[in-house]
């Protein structure tokens, strides 16, 4: 009930301070088609140095690393926000201390936001702040010792930097600030040590600006003019993205009791296809879709290998809040048939597989935002957030599987409305 108050509230709210669309008004086009500016860019991203655990009180020092990044993302509000993921590519030269058969500390697929105080113009240099969130994991093995447990972690680095914007790329130097780099990491099954990860990594780029996708009155009107005559306005649309999962400290009670050092490890099932279907009913400004993902996960530690498997098929249901200059945020509510499977094995017991499957409902919420210049769009680009926890129960213990998703972009087409437009045109 309280969630239909909320929506119901935000629903008010849009009414009273959304735009109405007029494709007749010059300043409102160029403030919506100015709104967002996409981008790809390419950077380097080198870290400090780092502190790794030999016993519970001697540590080792161990070398930063530099890697190339891909990145992709947006400049929002008129050149005041810019939204972005990055991908890490090709591979770095480790080096390990003499103490250690191996270590390795990388940091995965980062999204993030950078705030811009005076807007980032045309031939301007710009300071900005932001927040990312990224996954950091380490791993290491002593000399003669068993293989510890890979690290992974949410990190959620402190951004500051400055910009230069030419006329079609943006440069850009930045440091990331890790605030929270020290975490007990176990080296053997009973016994901690003090890991201090990179405080510092810093950042140098380009990024080249795509053509501006600007369209006049008359190209708006003659397009929306085909969705009217064959009513496909109201349309079914079809979408393909990238998701990545936002583990959150829910420790599951199987392994708090069975493995306790699995503790510090947040469960993360990586970058996934993100499929999905449904039908927007243009009247109650409302999208009706079916998404499928499927995430994996596997992690293992003195001697202990886990193996997570989630298949997801997701009802969702959510209400657009409004339109503000083309950014149109949303909320609703999700049904999912969940299909888990839990495998297990301890090589200090033995080294055969337990597996454990349950298929079972799974309630949950989303939110996000469209990215719609016009009533017109054919495609669009849309950002979303999940959150549907679920748990299974294996020898009367739980095991969970609490994350929340992130969607930073997937592409939406409608091909109802492309097959209309491109029909009206060749009359």
């Amino acid at each position: 009930m309280k969630f239909v108050k909320v929506i119901l509230l935000l629903t008010f709210y849009s009414q009273v301070f959304a735009q109405n669309f007029n494709p007749d008004s010059v300043s409102q086009l160029k403030k919506r088609f100015g709104f967002a500016n996409m981008y790809f860019g390419l950077e380097i991203l080198a870290t400090s140095n780092g502190s790794s655990p030999l016993s519970n009180n001697a540590n080792v020092v161990f070398k930063g690393y530099s890697i190339p990044r891909l990145v992709w993302g947006g400049t929002h509000f008129w050149g005041h926000a810019d939204l972005y993921v990055s991908f890490p590519i090709g591979g770095y030269k480790k080096e390990v201390p003499s103490q250690f058969s191996n270590l390795e500390y990388d940091l995965g697929v980062e999204t993030g936001f950078k705030v811009y105080p005076y807007k980032l113009k045309t031939r301007s240099i710009r300071p900005y702040l932001g927040m990312a969130w990224n996954i950091s994991s380490f791993e290491q093995t002593i000399k003669g010792a068993e293989k510890s447990i890979s690290l992974v972690k949410n990190t959620t680095p402190i951004l500051a930097g400055i910009s230069y914007r030419g006329k079609r790329t943006i440069f850009e130097v930045g440091m990331q600030y890790f605030f929270d780099n020290q975490y007990d990491y176990p080296v053997t099954r009973t016994t901690n040590g003090n890991l201090q990860l990179p405080q510092f990594a810093f950042t140098v780029g380009a990024k080249y600006l795509l053509e501006s996708t600007y369209q006049n009155g008359a190209y708006i009107k003659k397009r929306m003019a085909a969705l009217e005559k064959y009513h496909k306005y109201s349309a079914f649309y079809v979408g393909l993205g990238l998701s990545a999962s936002i583990g959150i400290p829910t420790f599951s009670e199987y392994d708090k009791l069975n493995y306790p050092f699995f503790e510090n490890h947040k469960r993360y099932f990586g970058v996934i296809p993100d499929f999905t279907v449904g039908y927007f009913f243009s009247k109650l400004n409302l999208n009706v879709g079916l998404s499928y993902r499927k995430m994996s996960d596997s992690y293992q530690g003195f001697g202990v290998q886990h193996i997570h498997d989630r298949k997801s098929i997701m009802l969702e249901v959510y209400k657009f809040l409004g339109d503000y200059h083309g950014f149109t945020p949303y909320l609703g509510i999700t049904a999912s048939h969940e299909s888990l499977l839990f495998a297990t094995r301890d090589l200090n017991i033995n080294n055969t597989w337990s597996e454990y499957t349950e298929s079972k409902p799974a309630i949950g919420i989303i939110g996000g935002w469209d990215i719609k210049p016009t009533k017109a769009e054919s495609w669009l680009l849309r950002t979303n957030l999940r959150y549907a926890p679920v748990s299974m129960i294996v020898d009367g213990k739980t095991v969970s599987y609490d994350y929340i998703e992130f969607n930073f972009i997937q592409l939406i087409l409608f091909p109802e409305r492309i097959w209309a437009q491109r029909r009206e045109q060749k009359k």
